[in-house]
């Protein structure tokens, strides 16, 4: 009986050890819930601060200011002296032009060669995308490593993984689609915004989302600034920031833009709108030429710049205009005759502009031209794009402007035949079923513009545009499926998320 005692008494014990082990073990895990979804809270709590905060950091510190190429404004060698028309300048200045246009090519295929450079301008960069390969191979594993590089920067962020967010959740109303989208932009945590995982619902609307759903978020917001409803505006050569007013809300409106566009590239959807290629330049902090400022304005380099890269031209530009240069910046459509000039520098109402400091004055004018009347909006862009994307990161990798506008924008002319070598069929058991789908690649290659078959793929996947790695980096790939179901008016239906017509 003292044997069964004991023993049962050790029993007891070790029952009693279990239990308090399992209580100690429920609590740790209440605690630690407790402790997760109370430190997320409080992360959404403050991120709607840290955004005003952030803003008003931006408008305290000096304005931005553009980086301008090494030698720019600076007037190249005079025109041979057997050109005995000195009165007929207009050739001379397309010569100017087409040089400064070389020297632009050829220093951005220099510095973008290590990084298998496009060598194209950036307004062609895009449809390049569908016929070069082994830039498609390049967007492909340089988005990939601005993915696995952030998400570590991330990680050393936060004391422990566990406080990041598993998931980013997007609950936007149609009707309200841009407000609803800057304020979740704005008032989300970064990290939350940079979680592995994200879903898209659309209120009043069914539906769960398998990647259909964040496609179609992508494209409509994206289409919706492409069409002038936010705060961006057609410049030149694509969109740029336009110019706020005065209450604040587009800076804020600009900031969650910069977030959005940088989102994007992170997320692998490329989004229906082209930025300017001066845009793209101030993203990664490149210098800009003069080529830049042509696409902005061909009249202003014309007419106020190459006037004055030419032996004699200040005076003739002076005495065109009807007085004497000072350092100020050149009249714009909204400035009105009552304004006073702006100076480009201290005291530059009073300092007149004289042969030995010409290329000072240009760089200044032109720098001026480029950005003067929005840096507020284009310095809260820039950051909010870095807020996902930082400078550093996109530089670690020697990102061109072509390919960040490559993986921004992806390609406005998919093409037929990459469409239909990475995709399936499904044919059905009758020669009648194959013989659709033959109809159908036929009218996509033959009969549809590029916009058309970008409103195609849009109705079969959700978004308008192809991966930036073309129609291979498609998960799941394009499905085309003959059904004999229906009547033989039966209109097509897609399945955005399995990406399936």
């Amino acid at each position: 009986m003292r044997v069964r005692g004991a023993t049962g008494t050790w029993g007891g014990d070790q029952m009693h050890s279990e239990e308090l082990l399992a209580l100690v073990l429920v609590v740790w895990l209440l605690f630690r819930i407790f402790y997760l979804s109370s430190h997320a809270r409080r992360q959404k709590a403050r991120a709607r601060q840290r955004s005003e905060a952030s803003l008003h950091r931006l408008l305290a510190h000096p304005p931005f200011r553009a980086e301008l190429e090494e030698g720019f404004g600076v007037p190249p060698p005079a025109p041979p002296p057997n050109n005995n028309n000195n009165n007929n300048n207009y050739n001379y200045y397309r010569q100017l032009l087409q040089q400064q246009q070389q020297q632009t090519t050829t220093a951005a295929t220099t510095s973008s060669s290590s990084s298998l450079s496009l060598s194209l301008s950036l307004s062609t960069a895009t449809t390049a995308t569908t016929t070069a390969s082994p830039a498609m191979h390049r967007l492909t594993r340089l988005r990939l490593a601005l993915v696995k590089l952030r998400r570590l920067e991330l990680r050393e962020e936060v004391p422990s993984a566990a406080l990041l967010p598993a998931r980013f959740h997007v609950s936007v109303r149609r009707c309200k689609l841009l407000k609803d989208s800057w304020s979740l932009l704005l008032n989300r945590p970064l990290p939350e915004l940079l979680a592995t995982s994200m879903s898209v619902g659309f209120e009043g609307e069914l539906g769960i989302d398998a990647g259909g759903l964040q496609r179609d978020w992508f494209d409509s917001v994206g289409r919706a600034l492409a069409a002038g409803r936010g705060p961006l505006v057609f410049v030149g050569d694509g969109l740029g920031p336009k110019r706020a007013a005065s209450d604040g809300k587009d800076l804020r409106r600009m900031l969650a833009v910069g977030r959005f566009l940088a989102l994007a590239v992170l997320r692998g959807h490329p989004l229906p709108l082209q930025l300017s290629g001066a845009v793209c330049k101030h993203l990664l902090l490149w210098p800009l030429s003069l080529r830049d400022l042509q696409r902005l304005d061909e009249d202003f380099v014309r007419h106020r710049v190459l006037p004055l890269l030419i032996p004699g031209g200040l005076q003739d530009l002076e005495v065109a205009l009807g007085h004497v240069l000072h350092f100020v910046a050149a009249p714009s459509a909204a400035s009105s005759a009552e304004e006073p000039p702006l100076p480009l520098l201290p005291g530059g109402e009073e300092r007149v502009v004289v042969d030995s400091d010409r290329a000072e004055y240009l760089r200044l004018l032109c720098e001026e031209k480029l950005v003067g009347e929005t840096r507020p909006e284009v310095q809260c862009l820039l950051h909010g794009f870095w807020d996902l994307l930082p400078l550093g990161l996109l530089r670690s990798q020697a990102v061109t402007p072509a390919e960040l506008s490559a993986l921004i924008s992806g390609t406005c002319d998919p093409d037929p035949e990459e469409w239909r070598r990475h995709s399936l069929q499904n044919r059905g058991s009758s020669p009648r079923a194959a013989q659709v789908c033959e109809w159908f690649w036929e009218v996509l290659g033959t009969e549809l513009t590029a916009e058309q078959r970008c409103l195609l793929l849009r109705f079969a996947t959700g978004s308008s545009r192809p991966p930036a790695g073309g129609f291979s980096e498609l998960r799941p790939p394009f499905a085309v499926e003959v059904s004999g179901l229906g009547s033989p008016q039966h209109l097509p239906t897609a399945h955005t998320c399995a990406n399936k017509l």
